[in-house]
Order: C-alpha cells, then sequence, then structure tokens
C-alpha cells in the first residue's frame, strides 16, 4: 500500500512510463491512427462530400505513407483536421446513453416528491425532524420566527 509521500513519484513515474512507450511506438501510433480514420472517411465518401472528403483523405494517407518522418506536432495537426470524423460515429452511441439514463426506472418513481411532501416522507425514517414539522409553516417548510 503506498504512502502519501510517494503518490507523487508514482503518479510522475506512470507518466513518464507512458511518454517513454509513447516515444518508442510513435511510427506505429501514427500509422494505425491515420489508418483508422482514413477508412472512417471512406466510409463518408459520398458524391455530395466529396470535396469536404478527398482532401483528408489524402492527407491521412501522405501521413500514414511517411509515418516514420513525420513529428508529434505535424501528426497533431493532422489528427485536428480530420478527427473530427469521430463524431459522426459517437454521436449515436451518445443519445442511446442519454435515452437509457432518461428512461431508466430508477428515474421513475410511484409517488410526488417535492419540497412539500419530502418532510413527511423523510419523517418515516428520522423521526427527529416531526417536533420541526409541528412547529414549521405548512405552506413554506420555514419555522416561524
Amino acid at each position: 500500500m503506498g504512502t502519501p509521500e510517494n503518490d507523487g513519484f508514482l503518479l510522475l513515474s506512470a507518466l513518464i512510463g507512458v511518454a517513454v512507450i509513447f516515444w518508442f511506438f510513435l511510427a506505429e501510433l501514427i500509422y494505425w491512427s491515420c489508418l483508422l480514420l482514413y477508412h472512417l472517411w471512406r466510409c463518408c465518401d459520398l458524391p455530395r462530400l466529396h470535396a469536404v472528403v478527398a482532401p483528408r483523405i489524402n492527407l491521412l494517407a501522405a501521413t500514414a505513407n511517411s509515418a516514420d518522418n513525420v513529428t508529434l506536432m505535424q501528426w497533431l495537426s493532422v489528427m485536428n483536421q480530420t478527427a473530427g470524423i469521430l463524431l459522426l460515429f459517437l454521436l449515436p452511441l451518445a443519445i442511446m446513453g442519454i435515452y437509457a439514463t432518461v428512461t431508466h426506472p430508477a428515474n421513475k418513481t410511484r409517488r410526488e416528491i417535492n419540497i412539500h411532501t419530502l418532510p413527511k416522507i423523510m419523517a418515516r425514517f428520522s423521526p427527529s425532524i416531526i417536533p420541526a414539522l409541528c412547529y414549521g409553516d405548512p405552506r413554506t417548510q420555514l419555522f416561524k420566527a
């Protein structure tokens, strides 16, 4: 079990380790990321969108072909220009997640819970609030001063 004094060193070691691994495999990462985005853009290459899609496909192909000579900043520039296609494929996933959250059975209760009904509901679980309910204003649920 780590002590608080070693947690900073552990985080620093992990970051350095990820940076070293990233540095060793940068060419492979560039190639495979460009290949993935290339195929995603090819799926969206429709006649009406060809003027938008073609330059991105060509940029990804050129970057993947010269992955050994591409710097990190050049790769990030290419990703900034072409990674927007991922949003098209993540949007349905986000919509399904929102729909599943909204329609989840835990969000449906059998009784109305608001500021006026909550104190009486909680009185069953915490009888210590019953005197506060007796002394409070029934309309505002605030203590009478």
